[in-house]
């Protein structure tokens, strides 16, 4: 992400990173909360949960999406 601090500056660059912080999910949760899917009967082959409709590789990736279920 440094070609936004080069081109807008600090204030946008760290902006964009706070952001960032806010709404993607570190590895380690993420991986809880996928791990949480995968043992859900609601996860169908191709990783669509069946309840909500959500790709769940990319869904338990965001810390603003939750689970339908309530799991995560």
């Amino acid at each position: 992400m440094s070609w936004i601090k080069n081109k807008f500056g600090d204030k946008v660059f760290e902006s964009i990173s706070k952001l960032a912080e806010d709404v993607v999910a570190d590895d380690d949760l993420h991986k809880t909360r996928y791990n949480i899917c995968n043992d859900c009967d609601k996860l169908n082959k191709m990783k669509f949960c069946n309840e909500c409709g959500c790709y769940m590789p990319v869904k338990s990736k965001f810390k603003i999406f939750n689970c339908p279920l309530q799991k995560w």
